[in-house]
């Protein structure tokens, strides 16, 4: 079963120098999760940290993990993820989550391209299935 991302949908997508920045949130409550693409994947110490790929924080919390998105795909006005467990826990998510859209055509643009560029950065075994 699939969980509904418990903090409202994605009404804003944003890009700025290598990170993709979706916002979310309902009822009060906000949240950003921050996509960060690999800047160095050929750094010997970034490769032994694991940090060679790209890295994902979620707020609040400042929850950060390196790579461990399995699966991604947009869908009928939803972002589905599929997390590895140890991405899921520090990220405070579900291993697999939906995210509602709810954005203007020209983020949803924003959001497809995003994800390809940011997700495919850093090593190979990291990326992920893509559907988008």
């Amino acid at each position: 079963m699939v969980n509904r991302y418990m903090c409202g949908p994605i009404w804003k997508v944003e890009e700025s120098e290598g990170n993709l920045f979706l916002h979310g949130g309902e009822d009060g409550r906000t949240w950003c999760i921050n996509i960060q693409e690999c800047y160095d994947a050929e750094d010997e110490q970034e490769i032994e940290l694991g940090m060679d790929t790209y890295c994902i924080v979620s707020e609040p919390g400042q929850n950060c993990c390196y790579g461990g998105v399995i699966e991604c795909e947009i869908g009928d006005q939803g972002l589905y993820l599929r997390l590895s467990g140890e991405t899921a826990s520090d990220l405070g998510l579900d291993e697999e989550t939906y995210f509602d859209l709810n954005i203007p055509d020209e983020e949803m643009r924003t959001l497809r391209r995003g994800l390809k560029e940011v997700l495919s950065s850093g090593r190979q075994d990291s990326i992920p299935v893509m559907r988008i």
